[in-house]
């Protein structure tokens, strides 16, 4: 028995030879009987597509579907790249801006406390990338409940110590020692009130002093930082009882760019 095979016209092979017998099927005179030319062929006719009197090589032309479409315009393509690039666009601006909200802050530089390395006005990109470390710019908020700041208002400082260090002034030079280790600030300035750099110490701790040796002792908390503004007569700062030591919660950033002038350098 022969294997059925589909037509893929609604019949089979098998079906279109049983239907038709030898006697009905007897191929006239003039007409030619063509044998497959390989294995097994569908009995069925296959018509040429077109007019072979016209030309036609028999081939149904291919159709794009933009022709179909209507597509292909040069107006319409022109709108469509438009519309890219608008969509690009957006989608690189939310994308800076998400970035730049979650990862860095623009600030402004509001007093006189951290001459000469800062001036007053000069704005500033803080990044809240990493830990603070000594010798980092940071920007933070107060931490404490004086009626003098706003727990909101942000302070710009020089961190000298962090938690664990101890930290010892010399109030007759301006030294400044931390865990033993006498610091080298290039940055520090001891200004008098004409803005001349006297080398004169003129501000004094609130607390730990000792007024006999003129000597500022603290070991800063963990979780803190002790910090210092460059400008060391005009600074409000770890010194007093009115800023104290810094939580690192309240950290807002560390400084990593000076816009106008440009720098990075900041020691």
């Amino acid at each position: 028995m022969e294997e059925k095979q589909e037509t893929g016209l609604g019949e089979s092979n098998e079906d279109i030879r049983e239907n038709d017998s030898p006697e009905e099927t007897a191929l006239p005179a003039e007409a030619e009987a063509v044998a497959p030319a390989d294995g097994d062929a569908d009995d069925v006719t296959l018509e040429p597509i077109g007019d072979p009197a016209a030309g036609s090589t028999g081939v149904a032309p291919a159709v794009s579907p933009d022709a179909e479409n209507g597509a292909g315009k040069p107006g319409q393509n022109v709108i469509a790249s438009l519309l890219d690039y608008l969509e690009i666009f957006a989608f690189s601006v939310a994308a800076v801006l998400v970035v730049f909200t979650m990862l860095f802050r623009l600030c402004r530089v509001d007093g006189s406390s951290m001459r000469k390395t800062l001036e007053n006005g000069q704005m500033l990109i803080t990044t809240s990338v990493g830990e603070p470390e000594p010798g980092d710019i940071i920007v933070f908020s107060m931490t404490t409940d004086s009626p003098y700041y706003d727990l909101n208002e942000a302070l710009v400082k020089r961190v000298i110590a962090k938690g664990g260090q101890t930290v010892r002034i010399d109030c007759h030079t301006g030294t400044v020692f931390v865990d033993g280790k006498q610091l080298t600030e290039r940055y520090a300035v001891l200004l008098d009130s004409a803005g001349h750099d006297s080398g004169v110490v003129q501000q004094y701790p609130t607390y730990g002093y000792d007024r006999e040796t003129r000597m500022f002792e603290v070991t800063v908390p963990e979780g803190h930082l002790f910090v210092m503004g460059d400008n060391r007569n005009h600074s409000t700062d770890s010194r007093t009882t009115i800023v104290g030591m810094v939580d690192g919660r309240r950290v807002l950033g560390r400084v990593i760019l000076r816009l106008s002038p440009f720098t990075t350098d900041f020691d």
